[in-house]
């Protein structure tokens, strides 16, 4: 397997993995903040970061296919970090009007988001400038 590729797929389950761990504890303690309801025991904390982390991976699906359509393409070899950089931000956004109207409030919507976008904003920007210095020596070699 490409190292790049192996990259890629390391950083897309961090970010699922840390983003579902942050947002479970939040939740976690939200919920056990709520008086007259038993508290969450470790088991059951695992099982709901573990819920949640399967989750996050199926909806970030799109926008990898997204990313492998459009580096298939190969219709422009520029950088590509500031035009997925918004389709990230424009993704999270949609992502963000859809599940703050199914959640308590928005700000709750919000946390969920935020801890997720910024993972991913950051893990996508590693990955993109990795490629590219990637590139850059496959087309020396040559």
């Amino acid at each position: 397997m490409n190292p790049l590729k192996k990259i890629g797929i390391i950083l897309w389950l961090m970010v699922c993995l840390f983003g579902s761990f942050v947002y479970g504890l939040i939740f976690i303690s939200w919920y056990n903040s709520i008086k007259g309801f038993d508290d969450y025991s470790s088991s059951d904390s695992v099982f709901i970061i573990f819920v949640l982390l399967i989750f996050s991976l199926v909806l970030s699906v799109p926008f990898l296919i997204y990313i492998l359509i459009r580096d298939k393409l190969n219709i422009n070899k520029k950088s590509r970090i500031k035009e997925y950089s918004i389709v990230l931000t424009i993704f999270c956004v949609l992502l963000y009007f859809i599940f703050s109207l199914e959640m308590r409030s928005f700000i709750e919507g919000f946390e969920v988001m935020t801890t997720y976008y910024i993972l991913g904003f950051l893990s996508l920007n590693l990955y993109l400038r990795k490629r590219e210095k990637f590139i850059v020596l496959q087309r020396n070699d040559k």
